[in-house]
């Protein structure tokens, strides 16, 4: 077969199993739950669900990327953890397979759906429609049902732990947790049984931890089957989960009158819940111990009227022997028993007398015995108490002593330490002034040394600032010498313009007279006239022309001496600026 296949089946048969039985395992009915808590109440521990705790199944390495998380530190192996709930038939009634082995007891519980239905309210709480509730007796601190659990798990309401090392632990703490381990060794039991029963997982072995918690689960269906069934031939077994339909579903609200679940939350609250727990089972403790010592007085009395009987009989047993001589020298001698019928009864009755006494004497000292075993037993208590009270006292007088002693000896060395601390004070006062005063006169140091920088710099920027100011000023000056100049040149264009013009407004003007007095003179003259007329004007046309077209030149001319000297402006000003790069 192969591998896939192998695997295959497995889940076929789990599966099949959890069909057939779906509710073999599980808290159960009303009838079962309180059954159990009448078994851990005739334990000592009343309206007790049952037992947590954790187990390591050792496995080869996991093929997964976080292999390594399965490696506990504690023997470093493998190994995956498995959480049950165990009541004192050793009957799983709640498990979770599958968290790696380096995972602590705490962490697996709430992240189990066990923690999720107690804090919803759905366990560990009274029903009110439980027709057993009133049969079971009621404590006052403790609100419902509870497991018990070892010091891997927290204190709350519903998870009840031992005390534990605690500084402080009393004589009733001890107790309880002494009471609390011997009914909680129900789980290490079991834990025994099932895997002596299955042996995979006793031994490590290669897993896939899918399919594995599937053959888990149908492991424990079959352990608890094997619980119910035991040595019974197959037409006597009937169906262990029977009892298991009547119980409600497991997510089912319980609160009563929607009250707050309150009591299932907080550390504090389980560590009361524990105080009132502690209380009543110390108390049925007593009550037990004071109903054994009645029942060995009731024995003693039982002693004396045994007594009683067994002189009657002596005293019987003596007349019959009186009696029968003859009798007893016959059955000495081996003679056959039948002389007459006085004889045969005398013979059975002091056989009777005989077997009775020896009964009675038996009985007796097997009571006698029992007797002495718990005076000597009570008397043992006796002294050990006496001798514990002795060594209480003794013990509390020594720590006392040492308490004084360790007292005087710490307040001498606290006067020590106060002495050298005060000297330690006043050193660090006087080095810390010290430092202050060097640290200050580095500080004066820094800051002469800082402002003699500073005067320099600022000297340096004033000379430097002076230096620009005069190049500024020298620039500025031949900048305005240079646009003087211009304003003088084009002042005198101008004064040159104007007096041309002025030249020709006077000549026009003359002409203009010189027209007027001829055009008066010549009016009568011909048209000759008008024909020279006509030619002077063409004559003045030219003139002007003329004239325009050495404005014009002028003008060109003008304008290239004015180009000329931008160009000879643009390059003094290069030259200035190349010596200035030079001189910096």
């Amino acid at each position: 077969m192969g591998k896939t296949s192998g695997i295959r089946a497995v889940k076929e048969v789990a599966d099949a199993i959890h069909a057939t039985y779906p509710h073999a395992v599980g808290f159960g009915g009303l009838e079962d739950r309180h059954r159990r808590m009448q078994q851990f109440e005739a334990l000592g521990f009343p309206n007790c669900w049952g037992c947590i705790d954790c187990t390591h199944v050792y496995v080869d390495k996991p093929r997964t990327k976080d292999g390594d998380d399965y490696c506990s530190g504690r023997n470093n192996r493998f190994s995956v953890v498995a959480q049950l709930v165990v009541d004192s038939e050793l009957h799983v009634l709640d498990f979770c397979y599958g968290f790696p082995g380096t995972v602590g007891d705490a962490r697996v519980l709430k992240n189990t759906s066990l923690y999720r239905r107690a804090l919803k309210g759905s366990l560990f709480v009274d029903d009110p429609e439980d027709p057993f509730r009133a049969q079971r007796p009621s404590i006052s601190g403790v609100p419902g049902g509870y497991l018990l659990g070892d010091g891997g798990y927290p204190n709350l309401p519903w998870l009840v732990i031992p005390y534990g090392r605690q500084p402080r632990l009393t004589r009733a703490m001890q107790r309880f947790d002494a009471l609390h381990k011997i009914v909680r060794s129900c789980v290490e039991r079991f834990f025994g049984v099932f895997k002596m029963r299955f042996q995979y997982f006793y031994r490590p072995h290669i897993c896939d931890i899918a399919t594995e918690r599937l053959e888990f689960r149908a492991c424990c269906i079959n352990h608890n089957l094997l619980q119910d069934w035991g040595d019974l031939p197959e037409a006597d077994r009937e169906d262990s989960d029977s009892s298991c339909l009547e119980g409600p579903p497991p997510d089912v609200d319980r609160r009563v009158d929607g009250a707050p679940l309150e009591h299932m939350f907080g550390r504090e609250r389980g560590q009361a819940v524990r105080d009132a727990l502690c209380t009543e089972v110390l108390r049925l403790w007593e009550l037990c111990r004071s109903q054994a010592l009645c029942y060995a007085y009731e024995r003693c009395a039982i002693l004396d009227s045994l007594e009683k009987t067994e002189k009657e009989v002596e005293r019987l047993h003596r007349f019959l022997v009186d009696r029968g001589d003859s009798i007893t020298v016959t059955l000495r001698n081996g003679r056959s028993v039948s002389e007459n019928d006085i004889s045969l009864e005398n013979i059975h009755a002091r056989r009777w007398a005989a077997s009775v006494l020896k009964w009675v004497q038996d009985l007796r000292n097997a009571l006698r015995q029992c007797c002495d075993d718990l005076v000597v037993q009570n008397m043992q208590i006796r002294r050990q108490k006496e001798e514990e009270q002795k060594e209480k006292k003794e013990k509390k007088e020594q720590r006392e002593q040492k308490e004084e002693k360790e007292q005087k000896e710490q307040k001498e060395q606290k006067e020590q330490k106060e002495q050298k601390e005060q000297e330690v004070q006043e050193q660090d006062e006087k080095q810390e002034e010290e430092k202050e005063k060097e640290k200050k006169e580095e500080k004066e140091q820094k800051e002469q040394k800082e402002e003699k920088k500073k005067e320099k710099k600022e000297e340096k920027k004033q000379k430097e600032k002076e230096k620009k100011e005069q190049k500024e000023k020298k620039e500025k000056k031949e900048q305005k010498e240079e646009k003087e100049q211009k304003e003088e040149k084009k002042e005198e264009e101008k004064k040159k313009k104007e007096k041309k013009e002025k030249k020709k407004k006077k000549k026009k003007k003359k002409k203009k007279k010189k027209n007027k007095n001829k055009r008066k003179k010549n009016k009568t003259k011909t048209k000759k006239k008008k024909k020279k007329k006509k030619k002077k004007k063409k004559k003045k046309k030219k003139n002007e022309e003329e004239e325009e077209k050495e404005e014009k030149e002028e003008k060109k001319k003008e304008e290239k001496k004015e180009k000329e000297e931008n160009l000879k402006e643009k390059k003094k000003k290069k030259k200035k600026k190349k010596k200035r790069v030079k001189r910096m």
